[in-house]
């Protein structure tokens, strides 16, 4: 029982670790591919990308930009200065690095204004009259903020123009190159970049090999399990049976019986098993004289006859000397039958 629960255990094993090997190479398996995105910051319309983010997972790299409610994009790749300049001081947001395998890391930038500096006249050259003026004057309508087009411009070396959304693809080249994503319609641009990647399966061939081993190993165990347990029952079909009813003896039993067997006086007439079936010995009480034997020596061993008419054991004989052995008393005769008498010499 502990083999073929040992068996068990050993072929559960084995299918363990190849569920384990297979989901490492499916389910587990990384992507091929690592896209991370952000979106540029509240009043901003311009991302660009810092030196050296490009390159950042691999040597290729596709950039997509979205504008939402299907606005302009524009997307342009230039040398990281260049990109700079044309930004300026307006408000955008530049993209760092990963900030984890989905989400790109960003710095917002603020924008910044100059005002003109104003000298006060030290002589002022007319006096404060007390008098309203006729004319009142209206506060002046803010104007609305606008967002510079960097379509068409010849710092780029790569743009592209699309409604809604835009894709760049581009390969590392020596140098400091940085992609700038703007919105002329003022709106907050997305950006993403994707990386093929290389992905291995390291425990796909050892897992399914080592768990193949192991379920071989536990049924070719419980096969000789089963076969062994097979065996005496089969084994059991020659033994011999009793000489009463006719049923089959197992093993435990012929032994039990023998053992009793054994342990009987030498005298009586005992039983033993024989090639399967049961055989009778006459013991020395069970024998008696031939009606034609002499009162001289014997020249050989009498050999008694059981009831059945197979041969007995030796009762009587004589030895190298001649002299005769002694014979066990004659058992007396039944009623109605005549004790044989032996002949004189």
């Amino acid at each position: 029982m502990l083999h073929r629960a040992l068996a068990a255990l050993i072929g559960l094993l084995g299918v363990l670790a190849i569920g384990l090997a297979v989901a490492s190479a499916t389910v587990w398996r990384a992507s091929d591919v690592l896209t991370a995105s952000a979106t540029a910051a509240e009043g901003a319309s311009y991302v660009v990308t810092d030196p050296g983010v490009l390159d950042l997972a691999a040597q290729d790299v596709t950039v997509r930009a979205a504008a939402p409610d299907g606005a302009p994009v524009v997307l342009a790749l230039g040398r990281s200065a260049d990109v700079d300049a044309w930004v300026g001081t307006d408000a955008h947001t530049r993209v760092t690095g990963l900030s984890d395998v989905e989400t790109l890391a960003t710095d917002d930038v603020a924008a910044t204004t100059t005002e003109p500096a104003t000298e006060a006249t030290a002589d002022p050259t007319t006096e404060p009259t007390t008098e309203p003026t006729a004319e009142a004057t209206e506060p002046a309508a803010e104007a609305p903020a606008t967002v510079a087009d960097p379509s068409g411009s010849d710092l780029w070396v790569e743009e592209v123009r699309g409604e809604g959304t835009a894709e760049l693809a581009w390969t590392a080249e020596e140098g400091r190159w940085s992609v700038l994503v703007a919105a002329p319609g003022g709106q907050r641009p997305g950006v993403e970049l994707s990386w093929p990647q290389e992905v291995s399966t390291p425990w796909l061939v050892p897992g399914v090999a080592v768990g193949s081993l192991l379920v071989l190993v536990a049924l070719v165990w419980g096969l000789l399990q089963w076969r062994a347990s097979r065996r005496p029952a089969r084994t059991t079909a020659g033994h011999a049976v009793d000489a009463a009813d006719g049923a089959t003896l197992t093993r435990r039993e012929r032994r039990l019986r023998e053992e009793a067997l054994a342990r009987q006086p030498r005298g009586d007439a005992r039983e033993t098993l024989l090639r399967g079936r049961t055989v009778r010995l006459a013991g020395p009480r069970d024998t008696a004289p031939s009606s034609d034997a002499t009162s001289g020596p014997v020249t050989g061993p009498v050999a008694a006859t059981g009831p059945s008419g197979e041969p007995g054991v030796p009762t009587t004989g004589s030895t190298a000397a001649g002299r005769p052995t002694s014979a066990p008393p004659t058992p007396a005769p039944a009623d109605g039958e005549r004790a044989a008498q032996p002949t004189p010499a």
